[in-house]
């Protein structure tokens, strides 16, 4: 990521209960982790704090290190492998060399959010971009998307009324009012509205679309990241370590006796083809041995059966194991 996440809200009250230098370690923790071969300026790390707490100086009474502290503290936060250093080149620059923005924010334990990624337009209106919110439930996420994005209705709201205008490029359609803050009594309504999905990807409800909240609700949930099932006191894995590529191989299944090998009538299939194939070969020999042309003549004739479903059968060859051997022979018995 090239720009530190906001943090999360009761993230934040977390961390502005807390003393220097305390809060800023925790801070560091919480949006950067270690890594050799990335790099972050000394300035915008140091305006990146100052901007998230110097309201908190004047409302809690905490405040922030100095600039040199701060930096200073960076290196003792990570154990000494993140350092200050100076960058050359044309424009000399100060950075901190050892470590990078996280993917997604930490709590004070480790435990990761979720990111929001709901298309949202971007402050010129020239493009699109995630919405970038984050949440540590799915429960959070979801009704952030109904309030914030689809902007549904409260109970306590008037129902919307029809709209005929044009998408405004955030899942409602037309301009339906934005609703305040919800408390824990309220609850969305069901009134029927026009809506649309802008999950990346999605295209079930890309054009707006009349339908209840309920209806689109289910759907919705699809999109949302599982319940978090983080552990404290397993090893953490940097969150720009990439899980190593893996295939997929999917097998066809028959019929199988208490030993495991094929049986029933796929069984039964792939044995009277082999003899088909072993016995036309052999026809094919006596006929063409008056001419000659005794293997010839054999391949010729099992061919003309068997050539039109070989590639199926090799397919079925490669997929059921049980199968396996015994298509083995009746392959055999085609190519000799």
């Amino acid at each position: 990521p090239s720009e530190i996440p906001p943090i999360p809200a009761p993230l934040l009250s977390a961390l502005l209960a807390l003393d220097e230098p305390e809060r800023s370690s925790k801070w560091l923790r919480c949006l950067f982790e270690e890594d050799k071969d990335e790099a972050i300026t000394q300035i915008a790390l140091w305006q990146a704090y100052q901007a998230r707490f110097a309201h908190a100086v004047d409302k809690h009474g905490r405040p922030l290190l100095p600039a040199a502290e701060f930096i200073k503290n960076v290196s003792t936060t990570f154990a000494d492998k993140a350092a200050a250093q100076v960058q050359a080149g044309p424009v000399q620059k100060f950075i901190i060399k050892g470590i990078r923005i996280r993917d997604a924010p930490v709590d004070l334990s480790g435990r990761p959010y979720q990111k929001c990624m709901w298309t949202t337009p971007t402050p010129d209106g020239v493009s699109t971009r995630p919405c970038g919110a984050f949440f540590m439930e799915p429960a959070e996420m979801f009704t952030h998307i109904f309030s914030d994005h689809l902007r549904v209705p409260k109970t306590a709201s008037p129902s919307p009324t029809p709209h005929s205008g044009s998408p405004n490029g955030d899942g409602v359609e037309g301009g339906a009012p934005e609703t305040k803050p919800s408390t824990q009594t309220e609850k969305f309504t069901n009134d029927e509205g026009t809506y649309r999905c802008l999950w990346p990807g999605c295209t079930k409800f890309r054009n707006p679309t009349p339908i209840r909240p309920a209806q689109l609700a289910a759907h919705i949930k699809i999109h949302l990241p599982p319940a978090s099932s983080f552990d404290p006191s397993s090893p953490r894995q940097p969150s720009w370590v990439s899980p190593a590529a893996t295939q997929s191989f999917s097998f066809l299944s028959t019929a199988v006796d208490e030993r495991g090998d094929a049986a029933g009538i796929p069984l039964t299939a792939v044995l009277v083809l082999r003899n088909l194939a072993r016995n036309l070969r052999r026809l094919g020999r006596e006929e063409e041995e008056r001419e000659d042309e005794r293997e010839a003549g054999g391949g010729r004739k099992v061919a003309k059966f068997f050539g039109g479903v070989e590639g199926e059968l090799w397919f079925v060859f490669a997929h059921n194991k049980s199968l396996a051997s015994y298509l083995g022979d009746l392959l055999i018995a085609i190519a000799e």
